[in-house]
């Protein structure tokens, strides 16, 4: 008699993704603790419609303006130590730089209008972490331009030096759609702890150094593949620092080529700032604002900067 057939092959695992909310659930305490049990297993999780699109128009078009004027300040026209000035003064420092800018924000009334509602959405899971008197650490914008490549798999505060058991929490704010060709995030769910890191290392170290080294590595030592973060305007991405991520390549072109611009900024515990960071913030607002006050946030020249915002 004839054998059986074989069974067939299990069905492939799911894709993993990202763990989303939205932010109404964070209105209520279980809503509010599920997002920091959340950030606690991945080291990440959406949060959807945390700011009203209104608000996120009006800072990305005057983020495009500041991100004009800091750039002309940083043009062949002005002499060698203006330029570099301005680069310090305006921008931060940021893996795989071409086509990319980490522009430092101020605290003008549009990027306000964003905060407001982020933090009152975000504040319990960040307080849950950090305490409720967590510093301000970086305040930028994140610029990629098409053209701009894969950045690297990296963490962005590591598992060595001091202050390395102490992690930023980071939220990325959409202030337009991400699309799939726009270069979205990618993050490595669960990647925030030693294991994750070290299996990174191996990859970068021992792997070759191609793009795809650290990926393979975080792979076979049984990470998942890195999830896109494909957010609408006014979502966030909350993030542990220690979180594996990149930015990926910006491939929009023609006519709907644009910029992707996420708003962003980064809590610490106070006076325990993790190995690693680029702190991306303006000079003069660094250990002035706490997570308790952020109502009462103002820049502390009030009035018009030097590149013309209010």
């Amino acid at each position: 008699s004839e054998s059986p057939p074989p069974p067939p092959p299990p069905p492939p695992p799911p894709p993993p993704v990202l763990e989303t909310m939205h932010a109404t659930d964070l209105l209520k305490d279980l809503g509010r603790e599920a997002a920091a049990d959340a950030l606690a297993r991945n080291g990440a999780v959406v949060v959807r419609a945390a700011v009203p699109r209104r608000e996120c128009d009006d800072a990305l078009h005057q983020i495009r303006r500041r991100l004009a004027r800091a750039v002309a300040k940083t043009m062949p026209v002005h002499p060698a130590h203006a330029r570099h000035a301005a680069s310090a003064r305006y921008f931060g420092d940021v893996a795989s730089p071409s086509g990319r800018r980490d522009l430092k924000l101020s605290l003008s009334r549009p990027v306000l209008s964003v905060l407001l509602p982020l933090l009152r959405c975000v504040r319990a899971p960040l307080a849950a972490f950090l305490t409720s008197d967590a510093e301000l650490a970086e305040l930028a914008a994140l610029c990629s331009e098409p053209g701009a490549k894969d950045q690297p798999l990296h963490p962005d505060t590591q598992y060595a030096g001091a202050g390395a058991h102490c992690a930023l929490i980071t939220a990325f704010v959409a202030l337009q759609d991400v699309r799939p060709d726009m270069g979205p995030t990618e993050v490595v769910p669960g990647s925030h702890v030693r294991d994750a890191h070290e299996a990174l290392t191996r990859g970068n170290v021992f792997g070759g150094g191609g793009i795809t080294a650290g990926e393979d590595a975080l792979t076979n030592a049984g990470y998942p593949s890195p999830v896109p973060a494909l957010l609408c305007v006014g979502d966030v991405l909350l993030m542990d620092s220690r979180t594996i991520h990149r930015g990926t390549a910006n491939h929009s072109c023609g006519v709907t080529a644009t910029d992707r611009l996420l708003l962003y900024c980064s809590f610490q515990i106070p006076k325990n700032a993790p190995p690693g960071s680029t702190y991306t913030m303006l000079d003069e607002y660094k250990g002035r604002f706490k997570l308790s006050g952020y109502e009462t946030w103002a820049d502390p020249h009030g009035r018009e900067n030097e590149l013309g915002e209010m």
